[in-house]
């Protein structure tokens, strides 16, 4: 038999026990710090709840807007002129406050929301169905950021709201 030499196997034997403790520790304290980052960035549950009853108004005044535009419109451009319209009626009922720096700001965040999504409003976004010289359907995009700002607490969403209407049944309804 060959002799064993003890020495080597118990330095074998500590060099696996040694990386073994130095990998889990490098990952337990790798885990730690990545825990703290996250909670940091994220205090608040109501932010997320504030952003997103933020979303259904403003989906509510586009929706309003674009149903009201859309009667008897012939092409994208007739279109896009009555939105502009209709959200100036907005910006008007919203009235004006002055902000912190002496500005005057639209005192209803949530049509400035509104506005800022119409003026980035491009004929791509708009799909007209016209049939026998009238048009029959109407699709739209916008696209839509939400900004909620509160102490420590910052929220940027963005996300893309479509409509779909018939003229044919926004006839009926007026």
């Amino acid at each position: 038999m060959i002799g064993k030499n003890k020495k080597a196997q118990s330095l074998a034997n500590f060099l696996l026990v040694f990386l073994t403790l130095s990998i889990v520790a490098t990952s337990l304290i790798y885990i730690a710090i990545k825990e703290n980052n996250y909670s940091g960035e994220f205090d608040s549950p109501y932010a997320l709840d504030s952003v997103y009853s933020r979303e259904e108004i403003i989906n509510f005044y586009l929706q309003d807007i674009f149903e009201h535009a859309a009667l008897g419109v012939k092409d994208k451009q007739e279109l896009i002129n009555n939105i502009t319209l209709l959200a100036g009626k907005y910006k008007i009922a919203s009235g004006y406050v002055k902000n912190s720096e002496g500005e005057d700001v639209l005192a209803d965040e949530n049509v400035a929301v509104v506005l800022a999504s119409i003026e980035n409003l491009k004929e791509e976004d708009i799909e007209l169905v016209i049939k026998n010289n009238k048009t029959e359907r109407i699709k739209i995009n916008f696209d839509v950021s939400v900004n909620y700002n509160r102490g420590s607490d910052y929220v940027k969403y963005r996300y893309n709201k479509g409509f779909e209407t018939y003229v044919s049944d926004l006839e009926l309804e007026s």
